[in-house]
């Protein structure tokens, strides 16, 4: 496998020069035509099955070609993704899936239950949280990550899958069957004086009607205002993000989208006025489709963000199939604010900048090695993390950059692991064992929130 990973290494390397067609050959000043580079890239396929000395798997050679032609695009949110990548990314984004419906995260070493699902088979087979879970259909998966046992407890509906489980000293095996899950994405809740408070995680397919059947319960119980908590919420569907900015956007433009050719679209709202007083939570971890959602409404004067700097992701992707099951997420256009603005790199800036004490960041469960010069939301997260934990390294951008390593280094030190600026899978393990076992601190952003509503209506009474 470590030949074969190499393999696509290589390929991907030398499809950045074979697919940038349109370009002069470094040092000469001929254009290679595309026939050319199909040519040169069938003739480098032969020379490797005729030459190299390792075991070659064709499949994985056009594999990594495919990669590679992306990856050369130079854009961090355009991927190639293989049948098995899109299956996972499909689940992710619609949030239904085959599975037993239980929540699990990483603890001293071990995956350990947070909560079942109501209604799902982990709840009616009676799994609690703390449960740890020793292996799955006899594998041990001590050792390994939240998000591989995740995967492992995924598959078909109607499939069976055996847990071996210990709680406290008792080890005990599960029967289950899978059936299909169905994510939530949002939750609510009344607070004191008329305040609803609703989080949104993400925005998957079931995003807008989940949110509808909160507004209309809260409505019930006397809704005055709203905070809304986009709060480490990467994206998700563009249809659901509009779908949530017209619930609070008054009539008129909302959003344009600007795609790759010039041509623009611009998308509206339809309600009559105003409907409730607006405060967006908002962190390095909103991303993509909250900033589409928080930076309209901000835009409009219609919500104060609260919190600090968002991700900074301005574009749209769409995810357009392949042949043979696999596809790719192409970036394709770019959105507006209703005034204009693009999303930068910089991201959003909150109207009112609150930094989060210890504990309100969830554990981020990453799932790759990341050290200077990584980039992406899970660098973002990493960033935001570290500085809750009271390890600030600088700005909140998803660049792992020299203040990211330092802050990495003061965090490894303090919990004594190698000061390496590297977070490596026992970094990351001490970092989401000290975020939850902080997760009881205060929400400052969320008292800011509601401090704010509160004034406002006060001013309104007077």
């Amino acid at each position: 496998m470590r030949r074969a990973a190499g393999t696509r290494k290589i390929m991907g390397l030398v499809l950045v020069f074979l697919f940038l067609v349109s370009f002069p050959a470094r040092g000469a000043g001929a254009q290679i035509s595309r026939e050319e580079a199909f040519a040169q890239l069938q003739e480098l396929f032969h020379q490797i099955k005729a030459n190299y000395a390792g075991q070659v798997e064709e499949g994985e050679l056009w594999e990594g070609a495919l990669r590679g032609m992306v990856e050369a695009l130079g854009d961090p949110y355009s991927t190639y993704l293989s049948r098995e990548e899109l299956a996972a990314t499909t689940a992710n984004l619609t949030g239904t899936f085959g599975g037993i419906g239980v929540v699990v995260t990483d603890m001293e070493g071990a995956v350990v239950v947070v909560a079942p699902l109501q209604g799902t088979p982990a709840a009616k087979c009676g799994l609690a949280a703390g449960d740890q879970i020793v292996a799955v259909d006899g594998l041990d998966v001590r050792g390994l990550s939240a998000d591989r046992v995740t995967d492992m407890l995924r598959g078909e509906p109607g499939s069976r899958v055996e847990l071996t489980l210990r709680r406290g000293e008792a080890e005990f095996k599960v029967d289950l069957i899978r059936e299909i899950i169905e994510v939530n994405p949002v939750a609510g809740q009344m607070l004191p004086d008329g305040i609803g408070y609703i989080r949104i995680v993400s925005f998957n397919e079931h995003t807008e009607r989940r949110l509808l059947e909160t507004l209309r319960r809260l409505e019930g119980q006397g809704l005055k205002a709203v905070i809304l908590d986009l709060r480490n919420n990467p994206g998700g569907f563009f249809s659901q993000a509009l779908a949530v900015l017209r619930q609070f956007a008054p009539r008129g433009p909302i959003l344009e989208m600007v795609e790759q050719d010039g041509r623009s679209q611009v998308f509206y709202s339809y309600q009559d006025q105003n409907r409730w007083p607006l405060v967006i939570l908002i962190n390095g971890g909103s991303a993509s489709a909250s900033e589409i959602v928080a930076g309209a409404l901000q835009d409009l004067g219609v919500a104060t963000l609260v919190g600090t700097p968002s991700f900074g992701k301005g574009t749209v992707q769409a995810l357009i199939s392949l042949q043979g099951g696999a596809a790719v997420k192409l970036t394709t256009a770019r959105y507006l604010t209703p005034g204009g603005a693009p999303i930068t790199e910089a991201g959003l800036q909150p109207d009112v900048l609150v930094h989060q004490p210890r504990g309100g960041v969830e554990p981020l469960h990453l799932r790759r090695v990341l050290s200077r010069g990584s980039g992406g939301l899970d660098v973002a997260r990493l960033q935001e993390a570290l500085e809750v934990l009271g390890y600030p390294g600088g700005r909140v951008d998803g660049i792992f950059g020299v203040e990211t390593e330092a802050a990495v280094r003061s965090f490894q030190a303090a919990v004594g692991l190698p000061e390496t600026g590297v977070v490596d899978q026992e970094t990351a393990a001490a970092l989401d064992q000290m975020l939850v076992q902080g997760s009881g601190g205060r929400d400052l952003q969320l008292e800011r929130a509601i401090q704010i509503l509160r004034e406002g209506f006060g001013k309104a009474r007077a």
